[in-house]
This record gives C-alpha cells, structure tokens and sequence, in this order.
C-alpha cells in the first residue's frame, strides 16, 4: 500500500514506517513517522539528501519555471499549480504508515480469550438475565448466543427477558482486529425457577424486584 502511494505521489520511498526512535535500528531515529539515517553532516547521506534535525531527509526539490499559455488579451500567465496539497499528502502518507504498523502488530496477535465477568445466580429467581464480559486484548467485537441458538453480534452487557423455567446456557465468543475469533467460548450455565421476578430495579447498594405474586423481593 506504502508503495503504491508513494509511486503515484512521485516521491522517493521512505524507511519504515515508526511512531517512536525506537521502532527504528541502531543507526536510525524518527522522524515523521519514519526511519531515517542519522547523521552529523550531510557528507554522511546521499547525493539526494541532506543532513537536517540530525537525519538524512530529501533533497528539497528546486521548483520548475511554470508552462506559458497565451491569454485572450495575448498576455502570458503561469498554468496553475496542479499538485495535491500539502497537507493532503501528508494525511495520506500517515494513513499509510498507520496502516503498514496495525498490520504489522495484527501478525503477531494470536486468538483472544472471552471471560464473563458478570451473571445470574443459579438457581435464579428472576425471568431475566444480565451478562458483562470482556477479552484479553484491544478492540475485540463479540458474539453471543442463549441455549445453542445462532451465534449474534452483541455487546456488553447482554440482557436477556421473559426466560422460562429450567435450565438455561449463555455463551459469548470474542474475535480480534485480524479476525481471529475465540475457539472456547465462554459459558454460563443456570436455573431460572418459577417463582419469576416481573419487574426489578437497581439501586447504589442493592436490587428490588417484584414477583408475579405482588411480593418485593431485595438482595445486594
């Protein structure tokens, strides 16, 4: 992709893509997200470049007399400037660079691991159920599914309502940013009795709950 970019910008390709001096070797540090040769003078680089900020750097290019065309009154002017603008270039060259480093860090993820951190007792009064879970690296996308049915994407937390009694199995997979899903779900497994809790409502330090029977029933 790098590459591509900078053959149709018509620029001399850069080191690799850094976000720090220590992205770069020994004898490189960064310098706008890339690599550079580092340097004292400009003896030390090639014939395109020059030492500035203690790195070898391009060459400023010397600008070119601009074509002449003939105007209807017979008087010339300059073609206009047709290059990208320079801060279209740089967006381009750091979405690049920011790429080429997300796939660079996605080659060495391996599957993440999926954890329920949150839900029901068992056995569990209540005809609902509230799930958090969570994974064990960065920007995971999951999919849950109740009692075998088709896995669907879904988020933290997962409410389930109006569950009938008996035994009930939640699971939830996570998938990382290479695509690489979680090959051991996470499970949960518990009892919703019959005496179901209709109505329930969260407080600082506990739960109430209403039951088919008109009874308030509180925990936590």
């Amino acid at each position: 992709m790098l590459g591509a970019l900078v053959a149709a910008l018509g620029c001399r390709q850069a080191g690799a893509p850094c976000r720090t001096t220590q992205d770069c070797l020994d004898t490189e540090i960064c310098v706008d997200k890339y690599c550079r040769k580092a340097c004292n003078a400009s003896t030390e680089c090639e014939s395109f470049e020059i030492c500035s900020w203690g790195a070898c750097l391009p060459r400023p290019e010397q600008p070119t007399p601009d074509a002449a065309v003939p105007d209807a009154a017979g008087a010339d002017h300059a073609l206009a400037d047709r290059r990208l603008p320079d801060a279209a270039i740089d967006a381009a060259i750091d979405a690049a660079a920011d790429a080429a480093i997300d796939a660079a860090a996605d080659a060495g993820l391996q599957p993440p691991e999926t954890e329920i951190t949150f839900g029901p007792a068992n056995p569990a009064e209540t005809d609902y159920a509230i799930f958090e879970f969570g994974c064990d690296q960065q920007q995971c996308s999951f999919e849950c599914r109740l009692d075998g049915a088709d896995w669907r994407p879904c988020t933290s937390p997962r409410l389930y309502v109006s569950l009938p009694a008996g035994e009930r199995q939640f699971e939830v997979r996570a998938s990382n940013r290479a695509q690489q899903t979680d090959p051991t779900p996470a499970a949960h497994g518990w009892q919703v009795t019959t005496d179901h809790l209709v109505f329930a409502a969260a407080g600082f330090s506990h739960t109430c709950a209403l039951n088919r029977s008109r009874v308030v029933k509180c925990w936590g």
